[in-house]
């Protein structure tokens, strides 16, 4: 999906290496899979997950 976007080669390298480098605090792997397990929670209103995907998609968008 990132490979999609009209964004320059550098923003998406970095979106890539942020992507890559996600990992859930221990606290966090308690209650999530992974990142697409958070995502599907999140969805479902669970604020644990909210709060991890607004801090994800922060950390995407300071790659601009």
């Amino acid at each position: 999906m990132i490979d999609t976007l009209d964004v320059s080669d550098s923003v998406k390298a970095c979106m890539h290496a942020e992507v890559d480098d996600f990992s859930l605090t221990e606290e966090q792997a308690q209650g999530f899979e992974d990142l697409d397990d958070v995502a599907e929670k999140a969805d479902g209103g669970n604020e644990l997950a909210l709060g991890i995907m607004e801090d994800f998609e922060a950390a995407l968008a300071s790659c601009n």
